[in-house]
């Protein structure tokens, strides 16, 4: 029974760069990165729920809109 549990967590595969505005510089990832994968986190603004963030820093697959 999944009786008050989501048992259908929606996946979703978003592709996201961060750079900094003034140079460039990409704050994930890069040789000298500001930020780490552990600074990241998602929440829903409307059930402010937080969900689990799995990143792959190889995926490349663009899709056009």
């Amino acid at each position: 029974s999944c009786s008050g549990v989501i048992c259908d967590t929606p996946i979703f595969m978003i592709g996201l760069e961060y750079l900094d505005a003034e140079s460039g510089e990409k704050l994930l990832f890069g040789e000298s990165a500001s930020y780490s994968i552990d600074d990241l986190s998602v929440e829903s603004l409307e059930s402010e729920i937080e969900y689990s963030v799995t990143v792959d820093s190889t995926f490349t697959d663009k899709k056009s809109p």
